[in-house]
């Protein structure tokens, strides 16, 4: 993997990984909520396909500067930005898990830069879902009843909560046990290493986390039927972390979205990255 650094507009810096072909079709990732840039699957395979992906840290993940009370569509900026940087003019972007709605928001905001998208595990707006508020846990109905009055105070408390997990990644769970399709990719020789290592990079601080958590939950600042480019959604049927509601809900209200349904839980992205990423290219 390639890391480098780039500057934003209001200064702050954007640490960013690239793998892959570094002259292929450029594939932009927008990483979970508790992950990174370090994302990596099938490096080799990805070159000579001849895609580049670029993995870019969001404000207060990894190497990325944190951006306290951030929004969706100021993310969208700090894409462009990376994307002039690189000298790239148009992309597809792919969204995993709380990435998804960034990539949405990268794609309303970018406009014809964004070819295609993916959604993988996505995110979905829970307030607009039916009986998606009631199936939460009590402590995200309280993230969720909070984030579209009070987004600081929602960030302050997933920060109070993460201080265990950035002082030892190693203790952060998606909640509740694995199912036996997610618990084979993180004991997994190769994947399971690569998503420690994000996890481990991604919770260096807290703002990260926190603030996805209130950009999330809040209003995200445009709507989704006014994103018309192509988008692949991929879902686990098994997925437990954003169940398969989040994708059938974006499937059904994107205005140009196709919904692929697997036998697969949140880790999905790894052994189907091969078909998620032809979907992006044909």
């Amino acid at each position: 993997m390639r890391e480098d650094v780039v500057g934003v507009r209001d200064g702050r810096k954007v640490a960013y990984g690239e793998f892959g072909s570094p002259h292929g079709v450029p594939v932009l990732v927008c990483h979970g909520s508790a992950e990174s840039r370090l994302f990596e699957a099938d490096p080799d395979w990805t070159a000579q396909r001849g895609v580049r992906v670029i993995t870019p840290d969001r404000p207060g993940f990894g190497g990325s500067d944190p951006l306290p009370s951030r929004t969706l569509l100021g993310w969208a900026e700090d894409a462009g930005d990376l994307l002039d940087a690189l000298s790239i003019d148009e992309c597809r972007v792919i969204g995993w898990s709380g990435g998804g709605p960034h990539a949405l928001a990268a794609a309303y905001a970018l406009g014809s830069r964004v070819r295609r998208v993916a959604l993988v595990a996505s995110f979905a707006p829970v307030h607009l879902i039916p009986a998606a508020y009631e199936a939460m846990a009590p402590h995200l109905q309280v993230l969720a009843d909070l984030a579209p009055s009070d987004p600081q105070g929602t960030a302050a408390l997933v920060a109070e909560f993460a201080k265990p997990w950035v002082d030892d990644p190693d203790t952060f769970t998606l909640g509740g046990e694995s199912p036996p399709e997610d618990a084979a990719i993180e004991t997994d020789p190769v994947w399971g290493r690569n998503l420690q290592a994000q996890i481990h990079e991604g919770l260096r601080r807290a703002d990260g986390i926190a603030w996805d958590a209130a950009v999330l939950y809040a209003p995200w600042g445009f709507n989704v039927q006014d994103v018309h480019q192509q988008i692949h959604a991929w879902h686990g049927r098994a997925d437990d972390v954003t169940p398969i509601h989040n994708g059938e809900w974006l499937a059904e209200t994107l205005p140009n979205a196709t919904l692929h349904t697997v036998d697969a839980g949140h880790f999905l992205i790894y052994p189907h990255w091969h078909v998620i990423i032809e979907t992006l290219l044909n």
